[in-house]
């Protein structure tokens, strides 16, 4: 049974927020399985990047320039994206991971790394999905949570 389905869009502008999603499990449940996916992963355009990666290394290197032969290393930049869980009895566990489409399960029998292995209970349920670095103009998420 699907408990929650969301798809979305953030933009740039978005970096370094939090969205919170409630939702309600009616029932105990077997599992909980979330699955969560992001596009673009990567940015494409080479000029921004390189604009992005001057402003970000000026940040920390005042006066220092690089050409674009050093930025090159730091290429592709790359949106990432995470989702964390928290159950009515508190925090389930987080996938701070580099993959933009990913598959968590979380029960009583086993869960996916970094998550707690727990029962399902009803009650209301949140994710959160953490927008730690959004470097294209948007990008598209789905989010979907079921129960089993």
């Amino acid at each position: 049974m699907i408990v929650l389905k969301k798809s979305f869009r953030l933009t740039d502008k978005d970096s370094d927020t939090h969205t919170n999603f409630n939702f309600t499990v009616p029932r105990d449940a077997r599992a909980l399985v979330v699955s969560f996916s992001y596009y673009p992963k990567k940015l494409e355009d080479k000029e921004l990047s390189y604009r992005l990666l001057r402003k970000a290394l000026a940040h920390y290197d005042e006066g220092v320039e690089f050409d674009d032969k050093e930025l090159d290393s730091y290429l592709p930049l790359k949106n990432l994206l995470t989702v964390s869980v928290d159950g009515p009895q508190g925090r389930a566990g987080a996938a701070h991971r580099q993959g933009n489409v990913q598959k968590h399960v979380i029960s009583h029998s086993g869960s996916s790394q970094g998550f707690v292995k727990q029962k399902i209970t009803r009650g209301v349920w949140n994710i959160t999905v953490s927008a730690h670095s959004i470097v294209t103009p948007y990008v598209d998420v789905l989010l979907e949570a079921e129960i089993e």
